[in-house]
């Protein structure tokens, strides 16, 4: 739990295996089961899933998150592998009390992958207004 001025945010960081044959169904279901009791307050899930952004793994996550790019992004979404990446397999989600203002990717050689940025209103619904 993160305090960020008057708000609670759950700060859910992620780094699901790589490994080819790893079944990404039950790691991204154990993640949306730890997600939803956190998605009636402000929370984030961050990190390197190793899953296209659009796989249908994701589909119930996506009742109660919305991914930051898609909300407030615009471009080039692949996040892997650097330099010449062509997946987007690192993610950002938000909960609806939660407007995305902008989210966008960095470039860097420090990593095989690019860092999103997202600039996140905390006490909002997705409709923008206060809560």
């Amino acid at each position: 739990m993160l305090s960020i001025g008057d708000h609670d945010v759950a700060l859910i960081v992620c780094d699901l295996p790589s490994r080819p044959y790893h079944r990404r169904s039950e790691s991204i279901q154990r993640v949306t089961r730890i997600a939803a009791k956190s998605s009636d307050q402000p929370s984030v899930i961050v990190g390197d899933m190793n899953t296209p952004v659009d796989s249908v793994h994701f589909q119930q996550l996506r009742s109660r998150y919305r991914n930051a790019f898609a909300a407030g992004g615009h471009g080039y979404h692949a996040t892997w592998p650097m330099p010449l990446p062509v997946i987007a397999i690192d993610h950002c989600w938000v909960s609806r009390h939660i407007n995305v203002a902008a989210c966008r990717l960095k470039w860097t050689f420090s990593s095989d992958h690019r860092p999103i940025v997202a600039d996140l209103i905390i006490g909002t619904d997705e409709a923008g207004a206060s809560r």
